[in-house]
């Protein structure tokens, strides 16, 4: 089953079976959401895939006829599309939940739920991913006046995303992974291009440089074992450092996080990256010592705290 809440309300449900297809357009019907049903995934897409930057979710039953769950997953995420997702399993499986987590399912549900809970998961997202792409979009001139786009980023976004990486400064790499590594593993680059909303996700920073984009920071959070709270990595380009471009990324990475339910954005940062610790206290972070590593330093913004 797939159900896809847009902008303009329509609900589109995609399963085999007429029955669970009737029983979704009866249960969503108590919400007045109209809903538009398909017997397979395949037909989804040829006929009315979803919109790219629509608000809302989707939920996916595991067991899909032709085109496979994992499939659909990766279909949905190359064609750019970042509506959260949620796969329904009869019997949880952590091998085939990773594969499903790493393609682009924002939650794993167990069968059986209650219409109740399976409602209150939808509506908590629809508010959340309401709007994403364009919080998650900004325009801005750097200091040196070239024009610098912040997006969300994309599975095709992998090679300059490479690129990116490979080009870093020992230094810049080091503060940013805490260790030598110099290129991005396949598995690496799978997963920071193609994050799940609302528990991860990332923007990327790019230029026009002769007529190709080019990535020049990258700014993403991930989920820790506490669900409020969530763990941010940044990164510039060093030729692009101290241009604002690290402000504005970690600004619109925090007004992102904050339509979620992540109560803290915490962050490692080495006691000697200096240019880090300035920029998180000034956007309101505190800081603090890690009591197992002299050379690190905590920050953590709360994001409950109204914005001043």
């Amino acid at each position: 089953m797939v159900a896809v809440f847009n902008q303009t309300g329509n609900v589109y449900i995609i399963d085999p079976d007429a029955a669970v297809r009737e029983g979704v357009i009866t249960l969503l019907g108590t919400l007045a959401i109209p809903v538009i049903p398909y017997a397979d995934a395949q037909q989804f897409f040829d006929v009315e895939a979803p919109q790219n930057g629509a608000s809302g979710c989707i939920m996916v039953e595991a067991q899909l006829q032709g085109l496979s769950c994992l499939e659909f997953l990766k279909k949905l995420r190359a064609n750019g599309n970042t509506l959260p997702v949620f796969v329904l399993v009869s019997t949880s499986n952590r091998a085939i939940n990773d594969q499903l987590l790493v393609a682009g399912a924002t939650e794993i549900i167990e069968k059986p739920f209650t219409n109740d809970d399976l409602l209150e998961h939808l509506q908590q997202v629809m508010r959340q991913s309401s709007g994403l792409n364009e919080i998650s979009s900004h325009h801005f001139k750097a200091k040196n006046g070239v024009s610098v786009s912040i997006r969300s980023i994309r599975p095709e976004d992998a090679d300059i995303e490479q690129a990116f990486v490979q080009h870093l400064s020992a230094r810049s790499r080091y503060f940013r992974f805490f260790s030598g590594i110099n290129k991005l593993s396949p598995a690496m680059l799978e997963r920071f291009t193609r994050p799940s909303y609302p528990h991860n996700w990332a923007l990327i920073a790019t230029i026009d440089d002769a007529g190709q984009e080019k990535a020049v920071g990258v700014a993403r959070y991930a989920p820790t074992e506490l669900k409020e709270r969530a763990e941010f990595a940044i990164v510039v380009a060093d030729e692009w450092q101290d241009l604002g471009i690290a402000h504005h990324l970690l600004n619109q990475l925090i007004a992102t996080a904050r339509r979620t339910d992540i109560r803290y954005l915490d962050g490692m940062v080495l006691r000697h990256n200096t240019e880090m610790l300035c920029l998180a206290k000034d956007l309101g972070f505190t800081v603090q010592s890690d009591p197992k590593d002299f050379a690190v330093l905590q920050v953590t913004l709360d994001l409950s705290v109204a914005v001043s």
